[in-house]
């Protein structure tokens, strides 16, 4: 595993050098999110092939963050980023994917926590990033003051 991780940094390093140099540039601007990829997928495999009592949270979440944002990365470069703001929503969300894949390999609670609190921000990055917001929060407002209302009532004609 250690001698395809020195590949790959030799590679990279190979690549920088060559495109300082030449027309590789446009190469290097459509491949960077390997940079992502490959040690996400590294520290993937290393934690799944390792059965050693440490806790492998870390090295999972970050592996599966990084995994995620170079797929990203990736499907914006190929559609010419023309979808940044449309899937804001998927960089919390990418977060709290890795988040609860670590809490299900490890069950601390402070994990599953914290996927949930990742999965609230993508929600609300999606509502604001999709317009949504000027239906979502006026209908949610509403629905909250209905049930005020409601549960006041309810108080009320029980006394």
């Amino acid at each position: 595993m250690k001698d395809v991780l020195a590949s790959f940094l030799i590679i990279i390093g190979l690549l920088l050098v060559v495109s300082s140099y030449s027309s590789a540039s446009f190469i290097w601007s459509l491949f960077w999110p390997l940079l992502l990829l490959v040690p996400g997928t590294y520290l993937i495999i290393h934690v799944l092939d390792s059965h050693h009592g440490s806790s492998p949270w870390f090295p999972l979440t970050t592996g599966l963050i990084l995994v995620q944002l170079g797929l990203i990365f990736f499907f914006h470069i190929f559609s010419g980023w023309a979808f940044v703001s449309t899937l804001a929503a998927l960089y919390p969300l990418s977060f709290a994917v890795a988040f609860y894949g670590s809490w299900r390999a490890t069950n601390k609670e402070w994990l599953r926590q914290s996927a949930l609190l990742w999965a609230f921000l993508a929600l609300l990055s999606l509502l604001v990033s999709s317009g949504w917001q000027r239906f979502v929060l006026p209908g949610l407002l509403i629905v909250v003051g209905f049930s005020i209302i409601t549960h006041s009532r309810r108080k009320r004609s029980s006394h």
